[in-house]
């Protein structure tokens, strides 16, 4: 990797430089896995205004390509049909951050054909690509990744707490009683052919609200399973993958309303859903 000394973000006029970066990633053991699961929020200062926003995002993929990590995922969930919008493989775009979108339309990322929580994937193991019509739930991306070895959750400027999607896969597994499981239907367009079909997501309630707070932080935090390195005006945050399933299932079998605002309404939970776009589940 060269240009390591390119200057990438501004913190209150300290250089956050590529290098920097790298070495923060190396210090939490971001190269110690296999799969990394990659969420990003670009928050660590401003960027570099002599780099446009395609060279920024290219140095930071050459970051993670340096780590020769064998397989780097993000997500590029678009929920397309929870708006009743078509998804196409290769022109619906990621609402998950320009990180995630500048990652899938590189030549060799591939994308699960998955129009509720699609994930681009560079690397090695071809079996993450073959998913069910469970997009959280057995047969998923989410469930392939608990049955394999060596896999973390990176947090590349934002929290655990911000954006665990994997947790939602938790709650599937556990068959937790205020998410009930709904069938999404559209049009699938991959290059000049489309075609019906159906995805099924484990949704909540109506009346029931998810947490907003820093819970899932503060639980992991007690087992000492989250590392974390601050830089510039945020951090980065890892966590393994079995420990989080660990410890999250059984904080949710202790407290069945552990992931939630408020507990769950047992009189009566409320079916209907109002359909348009979204960025989590």
């Amino acid at each position: 990797m060269q240009d390591l000394n390119t200057i990438l973000f501004i913190d209150k006029n300290n250089p956050i430089t590529k290098n920097d970066i790298l070495n923060s990633l190396l210090k939490i053991g971001a190269q110690e896995c296999d799969y990394l699961f990659v969420h990003s929020e670009l928050n660590f200062g401003t960027p570099n205004t002599e780099l446009s926003k395609k060279e920024l995002l290219g140095h930071i993929v050459d970051i993670f390509d340096s780590m020769r990590v064998k397989n780097i995922i993000m997500p590029t969930f678009s929920f397309s049909f929870c708006a009743k919008e078509d998804f196409d493989l290769k022109n619906t775009k990621s609402p998950m951050g320009i990180l995630s979108e500048y990652f899938r339309k590189l030549q060799n990322a591939k994308r699960t054909i998955d129009p509720l929580m699609s994930c681009a994937i560079i690397g090695e193991d071809k079996d993450l690509l073959d998913i069910s019509k469970h997009s959280c739930g057995i047969g998923s991306l989410f469930d392939k990744l608990h049955h394999k070895k060596d896999v973390k959750f990176l947090f590349f400027g934002n929290r655990v707490c911000d954006c665990f999607t994997y947790s939602h896969y938790i709650e599937r597994m556990l068959e937790v009683p205020y998410r009930y499981d709904k069938v999404f239907e559209g049009n699938i367009i991959l290059d000049d052919k489309s075609y019906k079909d159906s995805f099924i997501l484990p949704v909540r309630y109506a009346n029931v609200e998810a947490f907003k707070d820093d819970t899932l932080n503060k639980t992991l935090d007690k087992y000492n399973a989250i590392k974390e390195i601050k830089l510039g005006q945020t951090q980065i945050q890892i966590v393994n993958e079995k420990d989080s399933y660990k410890i999250i299932s059984e904080a949710i079998k202790s407290n069945i309303d552990f992931m939630l605002e408020f507990p769950y309404p047992r009189d009566f939970l409320d079916k209907s859903y109002t359909y348009g776009k979204k960025v989590a589940l």
